[in-house]
């Protein structure tokens, strides 16, 4: 579901168990590197500081992002509350 991205962080799971979570070091299709891969196509992956796959380990992954923080969206949102209350 979805696709893997290049600066991903990778979670491993064996059964229920988070097993190694960490930053995606190597994406590759074919031989070459490349920055993301859509559901459905083969690739390679290589998780940093983790080399013990098994069998059925389920991969997640997810890119974490940075937003700034401000007020003006709170108030945005209760404008519009107060709008469609009236």
């Amino acid at each position: 579901e979805g696709k893997m991205k290049k600066g991903s962080i990778l979670e491993v799971v064996r059964g229920k168990e988070t097993v190694h979570e960490g930053p995606l070091g190597t994406l590759r299709r074919f031989k070459d590197n490349v920055a993301e891969v859509v559901n459905g196509l083969e690739c390679g992956i290589g998780a940093k500081d983790f080399s013990e796959w098994k069998e059925g380990d389920v991969i997640k992954a997810f890119v974490l992002e940075e937003k700034k923080q401000t007020l003006e969206y709170g108030l945005d949102e209760k404008k519009e509350e107060d709008k469609d209350e009236n």
